[in-house]
């Protein structure tokens, strides 16, 4: 999985594939600047991937 976000009426979740097994969940409100979270989110999954990627 790379990316998969899910809207609602009070907010979204978006998930991100981290390495092969593992995934980043990040919640934010409705009125978030949708490509920064997108920005941030795959940045940080890279960083963790680094992180813990060989502890699978």
């Amino acid at each position: 999985m790379r990316q998969l976000l899910i809207e609602g009426t009070q907010g979204l979740m978006l998930l991100v594939g981290v390495g092969d097994d593992k995934v980043l969940a990040v919640a934010a409100k409705p009125t978030v600047n949708l490509g920064r979270v997108f920005l941030e989110a795959r940045r940080c999954a890279e960083k963790i991937d680094q992180v813990i990627g060989d502890l699978s």
